[in-house]
């Protein structure tokens, strides 16, 4: 007669379901009783198949960014239960975590081994044990070579690499709004990408609030937002279905408990303000300097007739620069921008794929900066059979020359307000763009730039009022 070891049957749950994992060990690391939500099983059921692809070795779909407002627990699940269940499935996944404290790091580090170290953990996975001499607040083995390191945003990571990389909260409210602190925070993302095993098979999370539009939300093609209050940057747009009555989570996250949160925020030891709100919790920030751009939206065209189509595109000079090319039609006085190329591929490939969008869309005119480089990549996209391609030499200060003409752009020009994942990251990146400049690739802006300056030159007439 064969006995049922029940402890054998949980253990196959868990590790085939990290919400199930989650649910079963909540207790060992928090006092209170588990507050269950929709959303908690949907970040589960969105992250798992991209963990289970990084801990087995197979090439990943894309990295992965969760913006997601405070109070929804969201440290716990990623930064601290996530690494424990890794290991559940297979025990030598090695580990890279980053937050913005050394507070905060020991802290999801050491809940992550009080879950390992637990006695329901070691009746359902009694294989795996913690090296006695590896077994520091911040950085632990396990018998099997499985590991887990972690750091601060700022924090040197040389010498070591992981199979799964998970950066929670690089910079708090205060640090989001010095440009300087930006940019050692993203210095310090850079330095975390070459911590990667396997650049094919890596994974790399980062869980944030968007305090700052000069931020990295936009380097991951797979974009998890979930805001408190129900809005379009819900993403995947299906989850705004699962909002009760346009909140996020009624019970952590009430009106009265967001109200209470919203007042909260006055706070001058954290350089906050309620005016944080739409950062933090609607996951919408608004720079302080004040954003170039007021963009207008549209969903469909339905009356194209007389329509002018138009392209243009910024070259890219440098290995980091992306190619920028918006599409849009001219309808009367208005732009309606479609589409657009955002890229960091190579000439040979962007231009193939430049002059099919071209031939796509029956492009009348597309400009391409000549500057630099420019002028050998209009030569190689008219090889590559591209029409109606036109070389324009831009003159004067790039940042000066954005500025210029912002105003026509605000005005005049309509932005689908959905599209590729490349158009989207375009999108987002002028949506981002502050008055002050310096705040990241200027490829997308100077784009959109090339295409009103040229409309500004050729049609001026329906835009002198």
């Amino acid at each position: 007669m064969n006995i049922i070891d029940p402890n054998s049957i949980q253990a196959e749950i868990c590790r085939k379901s990290l919400y199930e994992f989650i649910v079963y060990f909540w207790e060992t690391i928090i006092s209170e009783k588990m507050v269950d939500s929709w959303h908690i099983r949907e970040l589960c059921e969105q992250l798992q198949p991209h963990l289970e692809d990084a801990i087995h070795g197979r090439p990943k779909k894309c990295d992965i960014i969760v913006n997601i407002c405070p109070g929804t627990t969201k440290s716990t699940i990623i930064s601290q239960m996530v690494p424990s269940w890794c290991w559940a499935v297979k025990n030598d996944v090695i580990i890279l975590t980053s937050t913005n404290s050394d507070k905060l790091t020991a802290k999801n580090a050491m809940r992550s081994k009080d879950i390992i170290t637990s006695a329901k953990y070691k009746e359902l996975f009694p294989e795996i044990e913690i090296r006695k001499d590896a077994s520091a607040k911040t950085f632990y083995q396990n018998t099997d070579g499985g590991a887990r390191f972690s750091f601060t945003t700022k924090g040197s990571k040389i010498g070591n690499h992981g199979d799964i990389l998970i950066e929670d909260d690089p910079t708090t409210a205060k640090q989001a709004k010095s440009k300087v602190e930006m940019e050692a925070a993203l210095e310090g993302f850079k330095e975390f990408q070459t911590r990667k095993t396997n650049k094919k098979t890596s994974l790399y999370i980062l869980l944030m609030q968007r305090l700052s539009p000069i931020d990295y939300t936009t380097i991951a093609i797979k974009h998890i937002c979930l805001p408190a209050e129900l809005s379009e940057v819900v993403s995947p747009p299906e989850l705004g279905a699962k909002y009760i009555d346009g909140l996020l989570d009624p019970i952590r996250l009430s009106r009265d408990v967001l109200a209470k949160e919203k007042h909260a925020l006055n706070n001058e030891d954290e350089g906050t303000n309620e005016g944080d709100y739409s950062a933090q919790f609607l996951q919408e920030p608004r720079a302080s300097e004040g954003l170039l751009y007021d963009l207008k939206y549209y969903d469909s065209l339905n009356n194209l007739s007389g329509a002018i189509s138009l392209g243009a595109a910024d070259i890219a000079d440098k290995g980091d620069d992306y190619l920028a090319a918006p599409f849009a039609m001219l309808v009367g006085k208005k732009v309606y921008v479609h589409d657009a190329l955002y890229t960091q591929e190579g000439s040979e490939t962007s231009a193939e794929r430049l002059s099919m969008l071209c031939e796509l869309y029956g492009v009348m005119k597309m400009i391409c900066e000549s500057n630099g480089m420019g002028s050998t990549y209009v030569s190689l996209l008219k090889s590559k059979g591209a029409k109606n391609v036109k070389g324009v030499v831009s003159k004067g200060n790039k940042e000066n020359r954005i500025i210029t003409y912002a105003w026509l752009i605000n005005k005049y020009f309509v932005f689908k307000s959905s599209g590729s994942p490349e158009y989207m990251k375009f999108l987002k990146t002028l949506q981002g763009w502050l008055k002050t400049g310096n705040n990241g690739h200027d490829d997308a802006p100077d784009g959109i730039t090339i295409l009103a300056s040229y409309l500004y030159a050729n049609y001026r007439h329906l835009f002198n009022e």
